[in-house]
Parts: structure tokens; sequence; C-alpha cells
């Protein structure tokens, strides 16, 4: 025989409460718990914001190259005094300085790059970019002697190349793809030479500036 129960049969004098009421599944914690976790959980949030903020701005800075080479190449820069340069046309190697802005700082006369000049007559200076063609090494200039004679030439010690004074390769197979990339907007103003500093992709048969 099945015996049923009523719900009011186990509840005493007959209430009918929810024994939700009555029975508590999730316990309060203590005031001062609490307090504790919201800090904690405030301070947290302090913390990630702090770390986002600088982390947002160094990705900003990543995907727009462009325009903080801006701010530093593609304009004419005063290199050095016309009268330091040679007048038989021995070069002579010049840092490129400008003011160049990141995402936190602007840096005055920061060394953006190198260039080599040449003095070929009274009002004419030539200009070679220092980085090689081949993969962006630096070049130098050097005096070889070879038997009784004298040799200048530009080379470049990775993988050595070599060019006339001219830029040209000189080399039968030439590591470099192409000679040596002139900058050719130069120009002399009360007595100091002014070039205007451009940055050309390695590796490329063709002069292409970088962009």
């Amino acid at each position: 025989m099945e015996t049923r129960f009523r719900r009011s049969d186990l509840i005493p004098n007959g209430e009918d409460k929810p024994m939700a009421d009555d029975i508590s599944l999730r316990p309060e914690l203590p005031v001062e718990e609490r307090r504790g976790f919201l800090k904690k959980l405030l301070a947290l949030l302090a913390w990630i914001a702090a770390y986002l903020g600088p982390v947002g701005a160094a990705v900003r800075a990543f995907f727009a190259p462009a325009r903080q080479k801006g701010q530093a190449t593609g304009q004419f820069t005063r290199v050095a005094p016309l009268d330091s340069l040679p007048e038989d046309g021995t070069p002579k190697k010049f840092p490129i300085l400008a003011q160049r802005r990141d995402a936190w700082t602007v840096y005055p006369n920061e060394p953006i790059g190198q260039v080599f000049l040449r003095r070929l007559g009274k009002e004419k200076v030539v200009a070679f970019q220092v980085k090689c063609p081949h993969m962006g090494c630096a070049i130098s200039y050097v005096e070889e002697k070879q038997g009784d004679e004298i040799v200048k030439k530009f080379y470049c010690p990775c993988h050595k190349a070599n060019f006339d004074l001219d830029g040209r390769r000189t080399d039968p197979v030439s590591e470099s793809p192409r000679d040596m990339d002139t900058l050719d907007e130069v120009k002399i103003e009360d007595g100091f030479v002014y070039v205007r500093f451009k940055n050309f992709r390695t590796g490329t048969p063709t002069k292409e500036e970088e962009i």
C-alpha cells in the first residue's frame, strides 16, 4: 500500500512557507570579508587599466611607422659646413640629426642615419646613403695600397662589396644588387650643406624609397 504525504504534513504547525526561507543555500560573507574582496577587485581593475594604457600607445605607434618617419626624414637637414669637405673630392661621413618623435617622447637632434659627402667643385656636393643596398650594412671609405698606387674606394665589410668614388660597383660579380644610393636633393646655403635625407629598400635591383 502506497503512503502519500502532503507538504503541510512536513511543516510544523501547518505553516506553508517556502523551504528556501528556512534553509539558506548561499550563506552571506561577513562584512569585513566583503570589503576586503571589493578592495582587491578595485586594485586589480586599476592595475589592468594602468597596464593597457602604454600597451595601447605602443600598438598605435607600431601601426603608424610612416607618420613617425615623416617627422625625421624627407625634409632638408643641415649636415656640415661646406669648408669641412676636402676640395679634392675625398668623401667624408656625417650623421643626419633630426627631431624624432615616438609614442611618448620627442628626441631633438637624434641621429637617424648617415651620409657620405663629396665636394666636386666650389659649389657642388654629392651625397650618398651610407647603407649598403644589399642588406643595409654600413659602407666605409677606405684607401688601399695597390702596388705604387693608393686606391680610394667605398667598401662594405659585410659581404666585401666594392664601389668606386662615384658609387658604382667595381666587382665582376657583386653581392650588392645595385650601385650605392645617391641622395639627389642637395643644396648649399650660407656656407652649409643641406641634404634631403631618405632611406631606400635593400635587396632590390632598383632604388626604391622606403615609405
